[in-house]
């Protein structure tokens, strides 16, 4: 058992000059001892003794230690090793100790710290928060290792400082003397972990041995290392090769690892390497190789001779240090086939199972654990992974006991610290869970990971300058780990710091394939999806916004059930939707986004509401918590945006309540708006692959005129319009059947009202004369008061499949709704005033029927290149003519197959060329935005409510879309982002709209009467865009975006004959045109104090022709 010692905070005693003396935590080892002071018994020592100044401590052959300082450093102390704790001599002093013989070593990640040791030949003062002291018993040479900060060696012959990285040695009879540490790893060695891999059966023990042995090997048997070596008779040779490769195994769990080796080597000189001892010492030395990262030879199983458990276990290890995480797993499987007793290999291959993120098989997982308590009931890994296995599945207080049982069984296993903190933070025990965190850094600091969560700890309590250093010494440690660089950039951009942390996640994305030694191909897409979401964020918060839409549509066809990805490419979504609620081009495709992320996210995630969502790399750091959110926008046209979000989480349920309101005045007179929105989001975790989510929202706006107009003129200053939901309620339900492999289902009911007066409603009348064909078409206004209510059901199911190189995406759709709709008008008069006596009364009901399915495929053909290809069929039924007046009975139907189609080639690191065609269709309302179906092809947008500007044609049924896009993303250097796209769409229409007819009367009577006839619309829209996107320096952003759009649109009667006379303005065919050219100007300002600042400039250019009467272009700035 390890001892480790650790302070509570408990009041010094009187005499004691501490004001927080040491405690002993737990045990390494069986022969730890305390002696107190003023007395000369040796006495155990035991959890949470408390230690006075005086007391005096050792370890012995078998043993190590750690202790926790009043100032909060740990103490690491090695094998062999006397140690008295003294007074405090000084008030800035906050620790001294003096060092007879042996190891030890300090960290103190709370802040640098200033400590004094004693030793037979020096005297160190340290002012850092990591080094390594080592004495010799026998001559009393120190040697001061400093990694981190900077020391002090003294004695009477002079003097020596030590800075990082170097190493001062004071002998007997000399000045101390500095030099360079060239293998800082030696230098720890003794203080890492090294598991278990050796089967007892692999070596042949005498009978004789085995007798002289038989209480260690029944603590091994049952998982307990240390027990193991603690019953191993004191003082005994081994008397054969197997016996000193068993003790060689037993040394290396207690931190001996150069009398290990040196035992090894040894007997590498006295038997034959390919004798079972020789083969089982040469499995032991790859794996303290291995532990240690020192480079060794590849040595693969070889068919032609029979591997041994050890050796296959080994073997994992070592394909495991190689990226080989699957061939790491069969490896680990084959150890248990050969040996279906072996303890130490059940755990290895529940621990594969769980890097691989699989959770279903997360069950298999636990039974070869349950397996593995059954062999082994000591096994301190087998434990911590039992506690990382119940904290997946939220079950967070059992989770802790098990850890904590890891720790009482092996205190230095840093997993179980890690996990225990981990869990302490899930509490909402930061403090607790943050020193849980440091002290498994201080028990396996060549883990550069356990310093990256150390940080993101730090972060998360605020204390951005441990984090960075935390961050920064993980990155110096490992490289290759993309970890602390994600953290790094998720705290520069926290701290308002966008270019800085555009830095470190576009490097953590060039790392992220050095994650494949514990993750697997599956996982690395995760990250990588993650990564690009999170990059698409400090993108958008550098200014980039161009460049942030693209990042979060590369990071959904990098993992498609990613719900970061999905998350932030709805945020990127919805700052392109209008505020006004009149152009819907990408209503569908934020809501769809938006509804996806939530579905597929975990409880905790923090995607229920939009105004508070982070995309986080990991919720190991979440925990039970409530927070509030506020935000207002003022624009000094009067326009306002008010935004609260009260959310919690707790246990397995989250939830987000929201407040969002919108006024705007206007720029002209029946121009203003106003919108209130009410949200509740729910989400549960009914198991690790399995939650519900819900969602209720109450929205109601009022508007005059808010359409856009190229001539202001045009507006209608008497229109009033408003909606209202009440309530909208949604329900979805998400299981994963194995990672990668997820199902999920929404259904949904809407009751919605939709209101409009208007005292200028225009209506075509047309002059059928004595009942013939239609002779004369004029408009004629009336004053409309319209009332319409829908009634909406929906439900979908969509499974995605992601395996090997494809992901499936296929699903089904079914929508239903009834629409009540009532129009009343009167007053008519004709355009040029003249009174009409007629009044028309309406009330219908029409049905809506929406039927679908899709498949899609996303397949990674090359590394190179990704190929996007599906079809879709969807029948619409939908009414007649619901919304222009004079309103008609009955319904019409359309289907469509709809092929889809793209590519994305990145032929080098900074260069991705997109392509992709899409066909869709429509529905007749808010039907449209209710859909789980992929909402892009290759990065652009399939998912439309409406392509024709409803401002010119008004909202449609079903209809029509098609897409065809190209686009090169260039980056120059490190800053500069170049970007050119061309985009083609087109959309057609058949509707009915209301007319009235005019008969000339045989009796009495006006003559008028409501009617129908048929529109075409034919819209085609071509625009090419060109954007240019720089980071300068730390702070700003520039952006330059130029867009040049051509839109056609072809409006038709073909029920009225070509011969038809027209006044007023009517056409009975009209093909317009417009030419615009946009440049937009930016640029953003960000201040680490968290000031920032945007500026831009607008000029728009815009040509027209085929508008009767003439309508001129015009070109102006807006800054």
């Amino acid at each position: 058992m390890l001892v480790c010692v650790f302070l509570i905070g408990s009041l010094a005693q009187a005499a004691s000059s501490f004001t927080n003396p040491p405690i002993v935590l737990t045990v390494e080892g069986t022969n730890v001892w305390i002696r107190p002071h003023q007395t000369n018994t040796w006495i155990t020592a035991f959890p949470r003794q408390e230690l006075q100044e005086k007391d005096r401590g050792r370890t012995g052959a078998d043993s190590r230690t750690s202790i926790r300082l009043s100032d909060l450093s740990v103490l690491r102390i090695g094998v062999f090793s006397e140690f008295e704790i003294q007074p405090l001599p000084e008030p800035e002093i906050e620790a001294e100790f003096s060092l007879w013989r042996g190891l030890m070593r300090l960290l103190n990640r709370d802040r640098p710290g200033i400590h004094r040791f004693k030793t037979p030949t020096a005297t160190a003062a340290t002012r850092g928060t990591e080094f390594v002291l080592e004495v010799d018993e026998d001559t009393g040479r120190t040697r001061l290792t400093v990694f981190e900060g900077e020391a002090e060696m003294t004695n009477e012959f002079g003097a020596a400082l030590i800075g990082p990285g170097e190493q001062g040695e004071a002998i007997a009879g000399r000045a101390p003397t500095v030099t360079a540490v060239i293998d800082t790893t030696a230098i720890v060695q003794w203080s890492l972990y090294y598991p278990g891999v050796l089967h007892l059966e692999d070596v042949e023990l005498t009978a004789e041995e085995r007798a002289e042995l038989a209480a260690s090997l029944a603590a091994y048997g049952v998982g307990d290392l240390l027990g193991a070596l603690a019953a191993y008779p004191e003082g005994r040779v081994p008397t054969s090769g197997d016996e000193s490769v068993y003790l060689a195994a037993l040394w290396l769990s207690a931190g001996r690892v150069a009398t290990a080796e040196q035992l090894l080597d040894d007997l590498a000189e006295s038997i034959d390497g390919q004798s079972r001892a020789g083969r089982m010492s040469a499995a032991l030395r790859r794996m303290v190789a291995l532990v240690n990262q020192r480079p060794l030879p590849v040595a693969s199983p070889d068919a032609s001779r029979s591997f041994s458990a050890t050796e296959w276990l080994v073997e994992s290890y070592e394909l495991q240090s190689r990226f080989f995480l699957t061939e790491a797993l069969t490896a680990a499987r084959e150890s248990v086939r050969v040996a279906p007793d072996f303890a130490f290999g059940w755990v290895r291959v529940a621990e594969l199972e769980f890097s691989h993120g699989r959770v279903p098989e997360a069950l298999e997982a636990l039974e070869a654990l349950d397996r593995s308590f059954a062999l082994a009931l000591r096994n301190a890994q087998a434990v911590a992974l039992r506690g990382f296995l119940l904290a997946a599945q939220n079950r967070i207080t059992a989770a802790i006991e098990e850890f904590e049982r890891a720790i009482e069984l092996d205190g230095g296993l840093g997993n179980a610290w890690l996990g225990r903190g981990l869990c302490r933070i899930r509490q909402g025990d930061a403090d607790a869970g943050r020193f849980d965190l440091q002290v498994a850094a201080a028990l396996e600091p060549q883990r550069s990971i356990l310093r990256s969560y150390l940080g993101k700890a730090f972060a998360n309590a605020g204390d951005t300058r441990l984090a960075r250093r935390e961050l920064h010494l993980a990155q110096a440690m490992d490289p290759k780990d993309p970890t602390p660089w994600l953290y790094s950039a998720l705290l520069l951009r926290d701290e308002n710091r966008a270019n800085e942390a555009v830095r470190d996640l576009e490097h953590s994305q060039e790392l992220n394939e050095n994650r494949r030694v514990y993750r697997s191909r599956l996982l690395l897409d995760q990250d990588r999806a993650v990564r690009g979401a999170n990059l698409a964020r400090v993108y958008q918060e550098a200014g980039l916004d161009d460049v942030s839409l693209r990042e979060a549509a590369r990071a959904v066809n990098s993992d498609y059930a990613n719900y970061s990805a999905h998350l932030f490419l709805a945020n990127s979504y919805n700052a392109l939707r209008d505020p006004d609620q009149i152009n819907l081009r990408f209503e569908t495709a934020w809501f769809s986004e938006y509804l996806l992320a939530n579905l597929l996210a975990p409880v905790g995630a923090g995607t229920l509401s939009q105004a508070v969502s982070q995309q986080e790399y990991s919720k190991l750091f979440e925990r039970n918590r409530f927070g509030f959110s506020a935000s207002a926008d003022y624009f000094s046209h009067g326009e306002w945006f008010q935004r609260a979000t009260q959310h919690g989480l707790l246990g397995n349920s989250s939830y987000a309540a929201e407040f969002f309101r919108h006024t705007d005045d206007g720029q002209r007179p029946n121009n203003d708006l106003e919108q209130l929105a009410l949200v509740l989001n729910l989400k549960h975790q009914l198991t690790p692959q399995d939650g519900l989510y819900f969602r209720a929202s109450y929205y109601d706006t009022e508007s005059g005129d808010v359409f856009p107009y190229f001539d202001p003129a045009n507006a209608n200053p008497t229109v009033r319009l408003g909606e209202r939901h009440e309530p909208w309620l949604l329900a979805g339900y998400h299981h994963e059947w194995q990672p990668g492999h997820h199902l999920v289902a929404l259904g949904g009911w809407l009751n919605a009202r939709f209101q409009v007066t208007n005292g200028l409603h225009t209506t075509p009348v047309f002059d059928r004369g004595t009942g013939g064909p239609v002779q004369a078409a004029v408009p004629m206004l009336s004053v409309q008061d319209y009332r319409g209510d829908l009634d909406l059901h929906s439900l979908e199911l969509q499974d995605i499949w992601q395996r090997g190189d494809h992901t499936l995406v296929i699903g089904g759709t079914a929508q239903t709704s009834d629409f009540n709709t009532r129009n009343q008008q009167d007053a008519f008069a004709f355009f040029n005033g003249t009174p009409v006596t007629f009044n028309l009364t309406q009330h219908i009901r029409s049905d809506f029927l929406r039927l679908g399915a899709y498949v899609y495929d996303h397949w990674q053909v090359h590394p190179d290149i990704l190929l996007v290809g599906g079809i879709s069929y969807h029948h619409v039924t939908h009414p007649r003519n619901h919304r222009f007046a004079p309103l008609v009975e009955g319904e019409d139907s359309r289907g469509q197959v709809s092929p889809k189609g793209g590519v994305i080639w990145t032929p080098t690191s900074r260069t991705t060329v997109r392509a992709a065609y899409a066909q869709g269709i429509g529905g007749a309302s808010l039907d449209q935005s209710v859909r789980l179906e992929p909402s892009q092809v290759a990065g652009f947008n399939q998912a439309f409510r409406s392509l024709i500007p409803e401002s010119i044609a008004g909202a449609n049924s079903a209809p029509t879309f098609e897409t065809a896009a190209l686009s090169l993303e260039q980056k120059l250097g490190e800053r500069l982002f170049l970007g050119l796209a061309g985009e083609a769409h087109w959309s057609e229409v058949d509707r009915t709209i209301g007319v009235v007819n005019f008969v000339i009367p045989t009796t009495l009577g006006s003559g008028f009467s409501a009617g129908s006839t048929r529109e075409e619309l034919n819209f085609r829209e071509q625009s090419l865009i060109a954007t240019a996107q720089q980071l300068l320096g730390d702070h700003w952003g520039l952006g330059v975006r130029y867009r040049l759009s051509r839109a056609e649109l072809d409006q038709l009667y073909p029920e009225l004959p070509a011969t038809v006379t027209t006044l007023g303005g009517f056409q009975r065919q009209q093909d317009v045109e417009a030419i615009l050219h946009q440049l937009h100007l930016g640029a953003t300002y960000n201040h680490p104090s968290g000031f920032f600042g945007r500026a831009g400039a607008v000029w728009t250019a815009q040509s027209n022709t085929g508008y009767s009467p003439d309508l001129p272009g015009d070109d102006f700035w807006q800054f």
